[in-house]
């Protein structure tokens, strides 16, 4: 059975290898591209579409809310 995950902006699923996982990096207080998607802590998927993307990284609070931050 193939891991399913949810892009955080359209609600689509995808098989997990085909959608893009974001992490909170701590030290840079900023959202890095986990390319091999086994970075730790929480990560957010995001799908190829570039309104996706676009939206994923220009909401500030969409992304405290995705990575649980204060």
């Amino acid at each position: 059975v193939l891991p399913i995950r949810t892009c955080i902006v359209c609600r689509r699923r995808f098989i997990k290898d085909q959608l893009d996982r974001y992490v909170w990096e701590h030290e840079s207080g900023k959202v890095v591209l986990d390319i091999l998607q086994n970075m730790s802590g929480r990560g957010a998927y995001c799908c190829d579409d570039k309104t996706c993307k676009q939206y994923f990284m220009n909401r500030k609070q969409g992304l405290k809310r995705a990575f649980r931050l204060n």
